[in-house]
């Protein structure tokens, strides 16, 4: 999974994550389930708030892409 600002943005994208522990994507294959975690520790310390993200699955030589969309950020209202 890879967020970016804009989807031709290049340079580091602003989250990178895969399947390998500790990485954040926990994959399901025979459920067809991909689960996004990004812990709040790591979220506090974006100074984004609106990009572009896809998930790529892939199998040997086979790549799907699964999801994508746009994400939101928004900051804390509760203190």
């Amino acid at each position: 999974m890879m967020v970016r600002l804009t989807r031709d943005a290049t340079g580091s994208p602003l989250v990178s994550l895969t399947s390998t522990p500790p990485a954040g994507l926990t994959v399901n294959g025979p459920a067809g389930q991909v689960t996004v975690h990004i812990s709040g520790v790591s979220t506090a310390m974006y100074t984004w708030l609106n990009g572009q993200y896809d998930i790529e699955v892939f199998n040997g030589s086979i790549v799907k892409r699964a999801a994508y969309g746009n994400i939101s950020v928004r900051t804390e209202v509760t203190r």
